[in-house]
Formats: C-alpha cells, structure tokens, sequence
C-alpha cells in the first residue's frame, strides 16, 4: 500500500531489515502503481532533468577550461581574453586550471549529492558571473569589430548578447545551486 510519496520517493509502508539498501520495497502488483507514480511525478522528472542539465553545463565548461589549460602549457605566449581577463602565457593557468579544478569537484560532489558540491558549484558559477559581467562594459562600449583567433564579430549587438547569453546559464546554474543547498540542508534534519 503506498502512504506517502515524499520528494520524488516513495515511501511504502513496509518495515525494511537494518542495513536495507532498497528504496522501493514491493510486497504486492498494486504497489507498483504507487512506484510509478512517484517516479513519473512532475516535480521528480523536473528535478532529474534540471539536475542533469546542470551536471552537463558544467561538464562541458570544464572541459572547455581543461582544453585551454592544455594550450596554455603548450604555447608560451598564449593569449587569453576572457571577458575582462587579459593574460599571455601562463598567468592565464590561475583562470583556467583553477576554476577547471573547482568544476570538477563541484561535478563528482553534486553527482554524489553532497551538500558541498551545491557551495563549490555556486562560487564556480559566482567566479564565471563576475568576469562576464566585468567583460560586459567592454563589450558593450564596443564600437567596431571585435576579433579572436578564429572570428569575428563585426556588430557590436553580437557581442553583447554573447556575453550575455554566456552569464545566462551562470546565474540559473547557481540559482539551482542556491535552491539545491537549501533543499540538502532541509532533507539532513531530522523529522
């Protein structure tokens, strides 16, 4: 029979052995429905896909750091321009490394549902809001083209919704970050 459905689980009210690992305990067919409705639930099936699509943002913006850590070391008078970060050589590894460092450790602590990854992944996403938004007057005075070693942005308007598409994801990332703490703190006292 199921009794309570609590934060996408369900609870069934079935008495588990000590040291049972098993959350979904079935003594009957009829309980299966009860399963499925807690795992099929709105506010489950958001929170999974929110969840991932954070892990996955953050994947990807590791990688994309770790990628510029490598060319760093390899060339020594790379040049780095990242919003208001202008570096040659490998000052740019304390904006690179650093950072690709902390995403990692924020991945595997929120992947494991450890309270700290939530504090880790919003002063990674605090870090990336600040040098954008100290980028964004540059960009956004910019009265010609501006150009990387691979582009060119010939309309100032380009710039300035790139960079503010870029802070986008930042600040929900750690506006999840800023929920999921809260919810973590919540689901550890006791009750």
């Amino acid at each position: 029979m199921c009794s309570v459905i609590h934060q996408g689980y369900v609870r069934i009210g079935v008495a588990l052995a000590p040291g049972s690992r098993n959350r979904f305990p079935l003594e009957s067919v009829s309980d299966i429905g009860c399963v499925l409705k807690g795992v099929f639930m709105a506010h489950s099936v958001r929170s999974m896909v929110v969840r991932w699509s954070v892990l996955l943002w953050l994947a990807i913006s590791t990688i994309y750091l770790l990628v510029l850590s490598v060319l760093i070391c390899g060339d020594s008078r790379f040049p780095l321009n990242l919003g208001a970060i202008r570096t040659t050589g490998r000052a740019g590894l304390w904006i690179t490394l650093a950072p690709a460092i902390a995403g990692f450790l924020a991945f595997f602590l929120v992947v494991f549902r450890i309270r700290a990854g939530a504090i880790v992944l919003g002063a990674y996403c605090w870090l990336w809001i600040a040098v954008l938004a100290c980028g964004l007057p540059w960009v956004w005075n910019a009265s010609e083209s501006f150009c990387t070693h691979t582009m060119c942005i010939r309309t100032p308007w380009i710039g300035r919704l790139l960079v503010l598409g870029l802070m986008t994801p930042c600040v929900m990332v750690a506006i999840w970050a800023k929920h999921e703490f809260a919810r973590m703190g919540q689901r550890a006292l006791p009750g």
